[in-house]
């Protein structure tokens, strides 16, 4: 270690750099063999004698504890030594050298002890999780409430300026324990710094069971057709099956049922699932075989294990018939197909035997229809009828041609369908000869709309 040094003349003075509570030494040299010494410390508020009187050059001084209370905010500090020189009892001569003191780690930095425990919280099934498990040293993943409990002692005079609680990476920030929620991790550790700067660390780890939540991958629930009584449900899905430590966990499943708008349900029905591994189902085409189709019924089933309650709402609803035959009437419910194609209803959205050449009014917006059915004609001479489908916003040419062998005129009419209005953008004609020369084209106004109808 460095000296700390101190010369007058042939005269020296030294004091090796030291720790609290531990030995450093001190060396005086120079003057008379027949001298005495007597050793003085400053520190801080501190001053004491070490040595009176003595003539031995060479001492060993144990740093005294009490000089803690000097330094509580700092790792070390500077003082210093008088060395008053006698001779024939008379004081000649004072020497000094600086005091500089460090504070061991070990011996200072704070004490801390931790200690975590699954509190024991009551599930919805009416277990407490150390039942499960047989200990609160042992937790169960992501549903273990665990209270850790840290002590923290600063030592020395020094006093604790920060201290942490950490599950994982989740953390409680200034307090000394705490208690973590669902927690997913086991291990638990505190920190805690004391005023000088040293800091100290504790931990400990929990045994934990790698519990996983019920989930459902698949629900199947519905009538065998619109008007059956019976109703097909199954149902697919994964849990944990393994051992808690002092518990096995099990999954069951039940139902009840009721009509809907009723209050009084059904007695709780249990159904035996099928288990492999991790997965279970349950799969059964008539569950219930006596559901009146002309009335809604709310379900409930509920899957338990040991640590949870997980319930399905299900409804079935009125049956619907697929033909509803009145005494004028017949209804179809659903889409009316012949030979596996889709029979639409239509609706005559415009009617005018002699047509119109310019805007067309349709008594029904085309957004409500899957496909327009106009009819146009030219003059008298053709009659065309063109299939728009999914009709509204499109613009489409209405074309159309005559002749003989010598002479053929083309017309084409370009529209805009928009809602209940169908505009006319331009309309052109071209005359082509036998020979493929053309001997007009330009524009005029001879495509007539007679009729459109509307088909959904």
């Amino acid at each position: 270690m460095a000296d700390n040094l101190v010369h007058s003349g042939a005269y020296s003075f030294v004091c090796q750099v030291g720790t609290i509570e531990e030995i450093t030494n001190i060396r005086i040299g120079g003057g008379y063999s027949d001298e005495t010494f007597t050793i003085v410390y400053h520190f801080g508020s501190l001053i004491e004698a070490i040595e009176t009187r003595t003539s031995n050059r060479e001492l060993q001084w144990q740093i005294p504890a009490k000089f803690y209370a000097q330094i509580p905010n700092a790792k070390m500090g500077i003082g210093y030594l008088e060395c008053h020189r006698y001779r024939n009892d008379a004081l000649y001569r004072t020497d000094t050298c600086d005091l500089t003191v460090y504070c061991n780690e070990e011996r200072n930095k704070p004490v801390m002890t931790i200690d975590a425990k699954d509190t024991g919280k009551t599930l919805p099934t009416g277990y407490k999780t150390t039942d499960l498990t047989g200990s609160n040293k042992k937790i169960i993943k992501g549903v273990s409430d665990v209270n850790v409990t840290v002590t923290a002692t600063a030592k020395n005079y020094s006093s604790l300026v920060s201290y942490n609680t950490y599950n994982g990476e989740e953390f409680a920030r200034n307090r000394l324990g705490a208690i973590f929620y669902e927690t997913v991790s086991n291990k638990f550790s505190a920190t805690s710094t004391d005023s000088r700067g040293f800091s100290t660390s504790v931990s400990e780890s929990l045994e934990m069971a790698e519990y996983e939540n019920i989930k459902t991958t698949e629900i199947i629930f519905k009538r065998i057709s619109q008007t059956s009584s019976n109703v097909k449900f199954s149902v697919k899905g994964t849990y944990f099956n393994g051992n808690f430590g002092a518990i096995n966990n099990t999954i069951t499943l039940k139902y009840r049922y009721k009509e809907a708008g009723t209050n009084t349900w059904s007695e709780y029905a249990s159904l035996t699932l099928v288990k492999n591994n991790n997965s279970f189902s349950y799969s059964n085409n008539a569950l219930l075989t006596d559901l009146n189709y002309q009335k809604a019924y709310n379900f409930e089933f509920v899957l338990t294990d040991k640590i949870n309650i997980y319930t399905i709402p299900l409804t079935i609803t009125k049956g619907i018939p697929v033909m509803d035959m009145g005494e004028s009437d017949v209804n179809i419910n659903g889409t009316l197909t012949k030979n596996k194609e889709e029979i639409l209803s239509e609706t005559v959205l415009y009617s005018n035997a002699s047509g119109t050449t310019g805007t067309v009014t349709l008594s029904e917006s085309a957004a409500n229809f899957k496909e327009l059915l106009i009819t146009y004609h030219r003059q008298g001479v053709y009659y065309i009828t063109r299939v728009i489908r999914n009709p509204n916003g499109k613009t489409v040419a209405l074309t159309g041609k005559y002749g003989d062998a010598n002479l053929m005129q083309i017309n084409s009419k370009l529209i805009t369908i928009n809602g209940k209005t169908i505009t006319v953008n331009v309309e052109i004609f071209a005359n082509i000869y036998s020979n493929n020369t053309i001997s007009a084209f330009g524009t005029q106004n001879g495509i007539y709309i007679s009729e459109v109808v509307g088909r959904r």
